[in-house]
């Protein structure tokens, strides 16, 4: 599994080819809230600049329309990379390493086919990935969840109504762990607290499985013996 807690400050400066009124790149630059989306104006091919503090080594893009993107740092690194397509949300996705670099990355979108008169995304990452060690017999469960709320009918019965897009709720249990790698999930708990974002990225051979997460507040380890450990973390998608 691979996380991202070191999320970069995007600055001043940032273009894009172009943008509809009301859908700025600023929506998908604000990843904190993904029902803000940018559009562009057409499908002709974009180019999203984006000056940013600091270096990274990731970069992630999350409600996508397209699957084809190239990623490029000046003149240093240029690399075309796929999303993947997650079913469950009808939106592409992606975590794509590179080059520790500092300065502008630019995120090209070539003309492609789509099924919209435009492309969008509703959140652009950049970061430093950390990779903690799975631990023996790790496993990582999904489960979809739909927010609802409640609505009164004529009668006063109260009744679950949809509100707002799908979202996923993940756990992670790792077994047979040593204490070092209980103390890097530790340290990922203070880094994010209870209300920092965070990207979870399984890692598991699917682009498309990477989740902007925070922190729900169960998150255990326990002693089963002498150098047995076990540990949870349990994430909620953040969600429009």
């Amino acid at each position: 599994m691979i996380v991202v807690t070191d999320i970069a400050d995007i600055e001043s400066g940032v273009t894009v080819t172009s943008e509809e009124t009301g859908y700025e790149i600023e929506n998908a630059i604000d990843y904190d809230s993904p029902w803000l989306k940018w559009r562009s104006t057409d499908l002709t091919t974009q180019t999203i600049s984006l000056p940013f503090s600091g270096s990274i080594n990731s970069v992630t893009l999350l409600g996508a329309n397209f699957a084809d993107v190239t990623i490029a740092f000046d003149s240093v690194y240029s690399q075309a990379e796929i999303l993947g397509y997650l079913r469950a949300l009808g939106t592409y996705r992606g975590l794509f390493e590179n080059p520790d670099y500092s300065g502008i990355v630019d995120i090209e979108i070539p003309n492609q086919a789509s099924d919209d008169t435009y492309f969008t995304l509703s959140g652009i990452i950049l970061g430093n990935t950390n990779e903690p060690t799975h631990g023996a017999n790790g496993d990582i469960v999904k489960r979809l969840a739909l927010p609802v709320n409640e609505i009164k009918l004529g009668s006063d019965i109260p009744k679950k109504g949809a509100l707002g897009d799908p979202y996923h709720v993940i756990r992670v249990d790792r077994r047979g762990n040593t204490v070092d790698e209980l103390d890097e999930f530790r340290d990922i708990k203070r880094v994010v607290g209870k209300t920092n974002s965070f990207l979870f990225f399984e890692n598991l051979g699917k682009t498309e499985d990477v989740f902007l997460v925070k922190r729900i507040d169960n998150w255990t380890y326990i002693k089963n013996g002498y150098r047995d450990y076990r540990d949870s973390m349990l994430m909620e998608e953040i969600a429009g």
